[in-house]
């Protein structure tokens, strides 16, 4: 039950919140957006 719980933390801050919280490397903008921003160029 604990492994759950900690397989499910981690796929939570991997899958979801790594991806659309802001990050300064990438001028404050989420790694989706910047993906997004650099494939229209």
């Amino acid at each position: 039950m604990m492994e759950q719980r900690k397989m499910d933390v981690f796929r939570y801050i991997e899958l979801i919140y790594n991806r659309k919280r802001l990050h300064g490397s990438l001028g404050y903008t989420s790694p989706v957006d910047c993906l997004l921003a650099n494939r229209a160029v």
